[in-house]
């Protein structure tokens, strides 16, 4: 109606001023610099250009710090103020600017600002001596939504690299050649690794959600031949995962969320049917509750008709693997939902297999990757499980497995309605210390001291790698 000049469009503006923390040259002086740099009442696509030049240090890390102030009314464009009580930090964005030989270097640079019509406030730091260009994002709506409406927002950027706007431009041309050929090209992530000078697994989050944008926005290419959807699905779910952690992934997900009511194209194909689900696997952490549990209600359907746990599925092997890999990433899902699949797995303690136990491990678990302390289920009903798995002495293939399970349900956490009783505890490190040499001593160390907060570890829970510059929480 707006678009064809029959409605009214109701504006709100920028509900506080942004700020910039500069270095300045008066060392002597203790007090911090804050440069505005978006005024307050600002509306959507309002664009900025400071007159400032400034001076960046590439080729190591530096760290951009955001703040905030909904009490200064009248600070314009560059200004410069004294750090006070009035002003509020936002997450900082840590990264690094490559540049030239990779030598540290100090290049003067002009700074842009626009505020997009998502809450995004987007930078662009631009060389005054070459073309190149730097872009910078910050997700201002985490400044004035609550912990609960946004559960991931405590996970931020942190320590990625900057990569120039040139360059991800080029990537994207790379991609749309390499995609949209007759036959999809089979080495089209060695192409970009070549081009962008970095291994898959270091491509920044920045040029990830650019190349994920352009995917989204090409879904019809799908339905050129199986090969085509296959390839889409791959790098769609590599670009976008884990679904969180870079500014207007929430918009991105209601994007990718309509897919999911179209299914796959071309059915026929079993490899597609794993792709599928490797897709909603790596990007469910970012989704709500209710998108999750649609996610989880389709799989149990497939695996767990009438509460009876299925081996075998019409969909291949690979694609029942990423359907259980999947199942455990919907943390979301109600605690009563969780202890039925639990019991489903253990009607037949025997039988389980390795990603049957990952499966029960990240269900029971007592602290959880992206979803909130509520849906974790109580130590009463872990307990339950832990006396069903501590006995059982599967195949030395599967053991590690079985480890794994135990010491997330066993994990320490410091909270007394979350922990294990002592005793059981008591039993579960005896369990342990008997299998030393065959079991990670993490392990051990999770169930005395609770979680390790390093990137091997996260990586194992959610069996999935972290794209650089993910900060966990």
């Amino acid at each position: 109606m707006v678009r064809l000049g029959e409605g009214i469009r109701v504006k709100s503006g920028l509900p506080y001023a942004c700020y910039l923390e500069i270095a300045r040259d008066e060392a002597a002086s203790s007090e911090r610099t804050l440069i505005c740099i978006m005024p307050r009442d600002a509306e959507e696509g309002t664009e900025v250009t400071l007159e400032h030049e400034f001076e960046l240090q590439t080729n190591q890390p530096v760290s951009f710090r955001l703040f905030i102030s909904a009490t200064r009314l009248h600070d314009r464009p560059g200004e410069l103020l004294v750090l006070n009580d009035d002003f509020r930090e936002l997450a900082p964005y840590q990264t690094s600017f490559r540049y030239g030989r990779g030598h540290v270097e100090r290049l003067k640079v002009s700074l842009h600002c626009r505020m997009t019509e998502t809450g995004t406030l987007e930078l662009w730091l631009s060389s005054r001596t070459s073309d190149h260009r730097w872009p910078l994002s910050f997700d201002l709506r985490a400044a004035n939504t609550s912990q609960q409406d946004r559960p991931t927002d405590r996970q931020g950027v942190t320590n990625t690299l900057a990569i120039d706007e040139a360059t991800i431009d080029a990537a994207i041309d790379l991609l749309r050649t390499d995609l949209f050929a007759p036959r999809p090209n089979p080495q089209v992530m060695r192409n970009l690794e070549n081009h962008l000078g970095l291994q898959r697994h270091e491509w920044p989050l920045s040029a990830l959600r650019a190349m994920a944008d352009f995917l989204i926005e090409n879904r019809a290419v799908c339905r050129e031949s199986a090969q085509h959807e296959e390839r889409w699905l791959n790098l769609l779910s590599f670009t976008l995962r884990p679904g969180f952690g870079f500014p207007g992934d929430d918009i991105r997900l209601r994007k990718v969320w309509k897919f999911w009511f179209d299914s796959v194209i071309h059915p026929n194909y079993p490899q597609i049917h794993a792709q599928w689900w490797t897709l909603w696997r790596r990007i469910t952490p970012g989704l709500r509750q209710g998108h999750q549990q649609q996610i989880a209600g389709k799989i149990t359907s497939l695996l767990f008709p009438k509460g009876q746990y299925r081996r075998r599925v019409r969909e291949g092997e690979q694609a029942r693997r990423e359907m259980i890999y999947c199942l455990g990433s919907c943390e979301r899902i109600s605690p009563k939902q969780k202890y039925r699949l639990g019991n489903a797995l253990l009607a037949n303690p025997a039988r389980l297999q390795a990603e049957d136990l990952w499966l029960l491990g990240r269900l029971g678990a007592r602290s959880l990757f992206a979803a909130e302390l509520n849906f974790i289920l109580s130590p009463k009903q872990v307990t339950r499980w832990l006396e069903q798995i501590l006995p059982l002495e599967p195949p030395e293939a599967i053991r590690p497995f079985q480890a794994f399970a135990i010491s997330l349900m066993a994990e320490y956490v410091e909270e007394r309605a979350l922990d294990i009783d002592p005793q059981m505890r008591k039993k579960v490190i005896q369990w342990f210390e008997q299998r030393q040499s065959t079991i990670r001593a993490s392990y051990l160390e999770r169930v005395q001291k609770g979680h390790c907060n390093n990137r091997n570890d996260t990586e194992e829970r959610i069996a999935d790698s972290l794209p650089p510059g993910l900060k966990l929480a």
